[in-house]
């Protein structure tokens, strides 16, 4: 597959999985606090503020507790120094070294590169399962 397919597949992966944050993060304040709007210390002070934070601080909210497993790996599957590598067009893939090179930022092999794309499908998949219940749960309290 091409450096273009992965660079997209791994930008979508990421985005998708934090947008996800807003509505667990919101799920936790409910369970936890009692209303979507209620966050540990008071700040954010709404999920409408929360859902406008950089991607890389919505995983700081999520309950240590709660998601133990998806809070000790997430900033290992999301590096947001390759993901603003890949934003902003600096990576290109050079043949000849089979490295990918990230612009003003160490290269990394080209196999490293899929393999943290291959990393991401667990947060996919729980981030799909998330959506999943949601669209179950609100239609069976229709």
């Amino acid at each position: 597959m091409s450096i273009t397919f992965y660079k997209r597949h791994y930008l979508s992966c990421f985005e998708i999985c934090h947008k996800i944050l807003n509505v667990v993060v919101a799920l936790q304040n409910i369970d936890t606090r009692g209303s979507p709007d209620m966050f540990d210390g008071g700040k954010p002070n709404s999920l409408k503020k929360f859902s406008e934070l950089p991607n890389a601080q919505k995983a700081n909210f999520l309950d240590k507790n709660i998601f133990p497993e998806v809070n000790a790996r997430w900033s290992s599957y999301f590096d947001r120094k390759l993901r603003n590598s890949i934003g902003h067009n600096n990576v290109y893939h050079q043949l000849r070294t089979g490295m990918l090179v990230l612009g003003d930022k160490p290269s990394i092999p080209y196999s490293e590169f899929v393999a943290n794309i291959l990393k991401l499908l667990p947060m996919l998949f729980y981030s799909l399962h998330v959506v999943k219940m949601m669209y179950i749960s609100r239609h069976l309290l229709r």
